[in-house]
């Protein structure tokens, strides 16, 4: 029987190696991707964008942020307790900095309601 070999030996890598290496493991990114992140960054005025922050919300969103229903977020958008919304198409969004401006001023009345301020 014979008895396992050991051996211990360092590799040194440039840094030229190790970018060319991180290009081959790393995934390409869809044309897609690379538009939305350009104008992520154009949005953001070349500072990183928060990658979980989408610049709409829907209904539902708001809904979970203000801890109310849907139905609750219809109504108050409905007699005017809060920021219009944008339309896209049938879609209803809004804005995200905006919602939450009025939700750090106390959530006043659209007519109230300034934004920007």
């Amino acid at each position: 029987m014979s008895e396992p070999i050991r051996l211990q030996f360092e590799i040194v890598l440039s840094p030229e190696t190790i970018k060319q290496i991180a290009r081959l493991l790393t995934p390409e990114k869809s044309p897609d991707q690379k538009r939305l992140e350009s104008s992520r960054r154009a949005i953001y005025a070349g500072e990183t964008p928060p990658e979980d922050e989408a610049l709409l919300m829907d209904t539902r969103e708001v809904a979970k942020l203000l801890k109310v229903s849907d139905r609750t977020v219809f109504t108050m958008h409905t007699n005017g307790e809060m920021p219009k919304p944008v339309r896209i198409g049938r879609a209803v969004r809004w804005g995200t900095a905006e919602i939450k401006a009025w939700v750090d001023d106390g959530c006043p009345p659209a007519s109230e309601w300034k934004w920007p301020k």
